[in-house]
């Protein structure tokens, strides 16, 4: 009878080895799918913004109340630059999508960034200087580059004249 029960306890114990890993291996697949589908989602979700945020840049009318809005806030923020931020939003959105995580497109983001900032203090550093609360007001109703072209401008310009200020810039964008 001791044999017996040594038979019984040996193979419950297998079987239970056996399907250990096959339980691992399943919820490690579904945790794999499902970030997989989670960044899909980001991607598209991510797409989608840039392209009601084109819209809403190009006819701020055209988006009611929210669209106004939010078409407002973002030609605040950039000026003349606002329309470069769907384009960021959508190669971001399908650098997600095609899970494009490298070095490679983390440099080229960040470079691309820099330049934009630069075309706003461009597009702001002509703008006569005033004082910095004027200087950001006349900016947010979307005059140059807006609130970052008008802040980086008032920046450069208040440490430098308006010639190193335009040199310095031009450094920054090569």
């Amino acid at each position: 009878m001791a044999t017996t029960q040594k038979k019984k306890t040996a193979k419950k114990s297998t079987a239970t080895k056996k399907t250990a890993p096959k339980g691992r291996a399943a919820s490690s697949q579904k945790s794999k799918l499902s970030e997989t589908v989670k960044r899909e989602i980001w991607g598209i979700a991510l797409i989608a913004c840039a392209i009601l945020i084109f819209i809403g840049v190009l006819n701020p009318q055209s988006g009611g109340a929210i669209g106004t809005t939010l078409s407002g806030f973002f030609i605040a923020l950039a000026g003349k630059g606002a329309i470069a931020i769907p384009i960021f939003l959508a190669v971001w959105g399908v650098l997600i999508f095609m899970d494009k995580n490298n070095r490679r497109w983390d440099h080229q983001m960040t470079g691309l960034a820099i330049v934009f900032f630069v075309a706003l203090t461009f597009f702001h550093i002509s703008v006569p200087l005033t004082g910095f609360a004027a200087y950001l007001g006349d900016a947010a109703k979307g005059t140059g580059g807006g609130i970052f072209g008008a802040f980086f401008a008032w920046l450069l310009l208040s440490a430098f004249d308006r010639t190193w200020s335009i040199v310095i810039l031009t450094a920054l964008a090569v």
